[in-house]
């Protein structure tokens, strides 16, 4: 590597994420103090505001149906700086800078650093973030804990996934529904990384050399992660059950949710009028037709090309059989599936 690519490198990288940060903070603060709150926001602000002013610490006399770690955020936030409209989305506008230095970082983990850099823009710019990032609502902090929770996995810390997974379930009820996403994450990884260990065995069964493998850390069980991750999740969540068993409205914030929703029912007859309003809904994503053309057709294509170019591996009997090239199919299919079944079920239920 040549000088000045090597200080591109070193510096353009930590610039453009920095720049990425800086624009996910920037873009919506002319919507910060210049909309009006919608009603959740002004719910959400009113619960924080008799949180923070001690004089009913359980909520006790509200009916609420959101977990209570947001509105203890915006309380503290309240306690802080004071009550206002502004100071209410603060926590919202933090939590999408979170977001997007995490979308860098997962993307360069799971994959490699150009693709964590393409991520973190395209999540700076997307207009669902600019539009999110200026409320006090509860999607950019659940978005970002479960970004949290997704890294940790992907670095195989399953306490640490467990503790992020239990905290976005605590931000929104929702969060309950990315379980599957953030514990997908660490068996992947831990799949991937028992792979690469089983090829460098194989390679120095082969040669003399058997430094190959000195590295190698000692690889945990899936039972221990599995045991691990649902610890942390578990424990980190009892707090917050207790503190809804301890309040004396007769129903918890899961049952109030459902309630205030409508219920939960299995309704097929509209699900092409669901599907497709979702479908309008996610052309927000990027805002660019000519991107969510590229992302409808090219998803297919990789997914396609990543299982051909596996079987040609395999078929040619590679020195390496055991481990795929192509190391990115596993999570191409695990987002992809979590995607799909994700909107499918939002789809085929009635809520």
């Amino acid at each position: 590597m040549s000088v000045p690519s090597a200080l591109l490198h070193r510096y353009g990288v930590p610039a453009a994420v920095g720049l990425a940060v800086l624009v996910a903070l920037l873009l919506p603060l002319n919507l910060l103090a210049n909309q009006p709150l919608h009603h959740d926001e002004a719910l959400y602000a009113t619960w924080a505001v008799t949180l923070a002013a001690g004089d009913d610490p359980w909520l006790s006399a509200t009916p609420i149906d959101k977990p209570p770690l947001f509105l203890l955020l915006v309380a503290g936030v309240f306690r802080l700086l004071g009550v206002t409209e502004t100071v209410a989305r603060l926590p919202s506008l933090l939590a999408t800078a979170a977001i997007v230095m995490l979308t860098y970082l997962l993307g360069s983990k799971l994959y490699n650093e150009a693709i964590g850099l393409l991520a973190a823009w395209l999540t700076a710019l997307s207009p669902f973030t600019i539009l999110f990032a200026p409320t006090a609502l509860t999607d950019p902090t659940l978005v970002a804990l479960v970004l949290a929770a997704c890294l940790a996995a992907a670095y195989e810390r399953a306490g640490l996934a467990g503790i992020g997974a239990a905290l976005a379930i605590a931000t929104k009820q929702q969060g309950i529904f990315f379980v599957p996403l953030i514990a997908g994450c660490l068996f992947v990884t831990k799949w991937q990384r028992d792979r690469v260990v089983g090829s460098l065995v194989a390679e120095t069964r082969q040669g003399p050399d058997q430094s190959a493998t000195s590295h190698v850390l000692p690889s945990t069980s899936y039972a221990s992660l599995a045991s691990s991750f649902f610890l942390g999740l578990f424990l980190t969540f009892l707090p917050f059950i207790g503190w809804d068993l301890s309040r004396s409205q007769p129903s918890a914030f899961f049952q109030q949710s459902l309630n205030n929703y409508g219920g939960l029912t299995l309704d097929v007859t509209d699900f092409n009028e669901r599907w497709l309003g979702f479908m309008e809904l996610l052309r927000y994503g990027t805002g660019s037709l000519f991107l969510n053309f590229i992302f409808l057709v090219g998803l297919p294509i990789l997914i396609i090309y990543n299982f051909y170019d596996l079987y040609t591996i395999r078929k040619t009997n590679s020195p390496s059989p055991s481990y795929p090239l192509n190391a990115h199919l596993p999570f191409d299919l695990l987002l992809t599936f979590f995607c799909i079944v994700f909107l499918l079920l939002h789809t085929l239920f009635s809520f």
